[in-house]
């Protein structure tokens, strides 16, 4: 049990209400700009944004529930626009690679 608390933190299922709310905003332009992408039925490469996000998406949500936790103890620690940005840009590049590695996975077993 210890071992849970220190990688996801106690306070990990008590996020402030302001930080749901951004959250779900950005999750909802995220989701309506790939929804709007996906509609113009665009070829899907191996190594697309579209495929390997979709591909990869269990484990870029795990991934991004640790991780996103570590960040946000951070960023309320420095309280810096920057730092925000930065850790959004982080999160978007870590969920491509964590979406490469899974194709790249599922290939190679093919």
């Amino acid at each position: 049990m210890r071992l849970i608390f220190k990688i996801y933190g106690v306070l990990f299922f008590q996020p402030p209400t302001l930080q749901v709310v951004g959250s779900l905003g950005v999750c909802l332009i995220t989701f309506g700009s790939v929804h709007l992408i996906a509609q113009r039925k665009i070829r899907l490469y191996a190594y697309g944004l579209i495929h390997t996000l979709s591909v990869g998406l269990f484990y870029i949500y795990v991934v991004h529930m640790i991780v996103g936790h570590h960040i946000q103890i951070h960023l309320l620690q420095y309280q810096n626009i920057m730092f925000l940005w930065y850790a959004i840009i982080f999160q978007l590049i870590l969920a491509y690679v964590i979406g490469c590695g899974v194709v790249y996975k599922r290939t190679s077993e093919a």
